[in-house]
């Protein structure tokens, strides 16, 4: 993403807590190989960060 901007490409349905929504967005990978954490928050109507931590996924590059 971007200069810290929420994905354009998501579910747009208003969800409940414990419902399921989705995004996509596009990384672009760094030419060292290795194990790298993608780190990811919520935000709310792609204007407002969610306040929680988020989560991170582990990335490899090869």
């Amino acid at each position: 993403m971007d200069g810290g901007q929420p994905p354009r490409d998501h579910d747009d349905e208003l969800r409940r807590s414990g419902q399921v929504g989705w995004f996509a967005s596009k990384v672009r990978a760094p030419s060292t190989p290795g194990v790298y954490r993608l780190y990811v928050r919520g935000a709310i109507g792609g204007t407002t960060w969610l306040q929680d931590p988020g989560i991170h996924f582990a990335v490899t590059v090869r």
